[in-house]
């Protein structure tokens, strides 16, 4: 029996992409074993378990946010006297040094997360290669992220035919690294290009549920419990909730209650904020259905008629894929401010708005989702502009890819596979 390792971690953006290939994966052929690895929730555990895949738990190896070389000319620094035994007219030349204790305390952490590093790297690197000498995969799918970069190294090591996917326009520095190794790499936007120069990419798009796709209103409607005929508000803040996020839909609600009846909300909180949230809504006159979490994500996706989320790759590739509007709030800590970019990007094709998290807040947010919502002509060409974007046969193409690599493992010849003809 073949297998296929496929590596991912972390927050649902990496997570269900791995499951969204997976699926397909065993749908092509059900031959096929698949091994999820990584570290994950035990939600998310439960329910790749509960498909029926094989989940192998395992440490991913950060590397340190701060560079070498700069973490050793700050710690350099700090043999310079503190500053509050210095006299204010320094002269030139000086070295700039950390201001306060809490600057000078990180310092001394960055580079001493450096000392650390290779004494974390390689007993996981080893433990890496035990795992895929006991799976034998014939290909090793990297998901993005630091979960994806052992596993690919060491498959390159072992001469593993690798895929990795980069989710986002902007690539994060695992998917950097891992271009020097990996056999293919696929990517979700065409813009991603101008960023990896020199690389042969596959865009591909970002693989999606299939049931994302083909999910019917009426009936999801009908599973969350909620009328047809009202306009539906989805509030998504990821797989882990967005804090913020959450407590501005909280004070928009009563701006929404008194200006619109025939309005409805879904709202996915995330854990921590659940309790709160529902308390909230359980006061206003709004119908709505809160949840901490869902597995049926297809259903609140179906429902919904506009959706004020997080611009993580995988949110805005999922209300690409069923052409919704939006109003995008990016992560404001996001590493190299990647959702902003990926924001941008939906905002330049006039298929969402954009709120920069400092600017948001209750009266503003309902301002926003009530224009729109008196404003048909701009909602639907939104709509419209939002599904010109998506790319239904992403997890389809993707698959397609790594099942051609498969065939590939007995030509010892084997160069990078010309996968030019699965571009959408």
């Amino acid at each position: 029996m073949k297998c296929i390792v496929i590596a991912a971690g972390g927050t649902g953006g990496h997570l269900f992409p791995a499951l969204a290939i997976a699926e397909e994966l065993k749908e092509k052929n059900k031959g096929l074993k698949i091994v999820l690895v990584g570290r994950a929730k035990k939600k998310y555990q439960h329910l790749f378990r509960k498909k029926g895949f094989v989940f192998w738990e395992m440490r991913a190896i950060r590397l340190p946010e701060m560079s070498l070389w700069k973490a050793i000319a700050n710690m350099l620094s700090l043999r310079a006297p503190h500053p509050c035994f210095r006299k204010k007219a320094g002269g030139r030349g000086n070295l700039e040094i950390a201001s306060s204790a809490k600057e000078r305390w990180r310092t001394r952490n960055d580079f001493v997360d450096w000392l650390k590093f290779p004494f974390l790297l390689f007993p996981a690197f080893m433990q890496t290669i035990f795992m895929l000498l006991r799976f034998k995969p014939a290909v090793v799918v990297g998901m993005g992220g630091a979960a994806s970069g052992l596993p690919v190294l060491a498959a390159s090591f072992l001469r593993i035919r690798t895929l990795i996917q980069e989710h986002d326009i902007l690539p994060g520095v695992t998917t950097k690294i891992l271009s020097h190794f990996a056999g293919e790499i696929a990517v979700g936007f065409e813009e991603t290009k101008k960023y990896l120069p020199g690389k042969n990419l596959l865009v591909t798009g970002n693989p999606v549920k299939k049931q994302i796709l083909e999910r019917n209103r009426e009936d999801a409607l009908k599973e969350l419990g909620l009328p047809p005929g009202y306009f539906t508000i989805l509030f998504l803040g990821g797989s882990g909730g967005a804090h913020s996020l959450n407590l501005t839909a909280a004070a928009a609600i009563d701006d929404l209650e008194n200006e619109e009846e025939n309005l409805q909300i879904i709202h996915l909180t995330g854990e921590t904020d659940y309790p709160r949230i529902k308390r909230i809504y359980q006061k206003s006159s709004i119908k709505s259905v809160v949840l901490p979490f869902t597995e049926k994500v297809e259903n609140v996706y179906a429902a919904a008629d506009l959706v004020i989320a997080r611009a993580g790759a995988m949110t805005i590739s999922e209300i690409s894929a069923r052409g919704l509007p939006a109003i995008l709030i990016p992560y404001p800590y996001a590493k190299r401010n990647h959702q902003e970019i990926n924001a941008k990007y939906l905002v330049e094709k006039e298929a969402a708005i954009l709120i920069k998290d400092q600017e948001l807040s209750g009266p503003r947010l309902a301002r926003e989702i009530l224009s729109l919502r008196k404003d048909r002509k701009r909602l639907s060409e939104m709509s419209k502009n939002s599904q010109v974007l998506a790319r239904p046969k992403a997890t389809e193409k993707t698959v397609e890819g790594i099942l051609k690599l498969m065939k590939t493992t007995k030509d010892t010849s084997y160069k990078t596979t010309n996968l030019s003809n699965f571009t959408n």
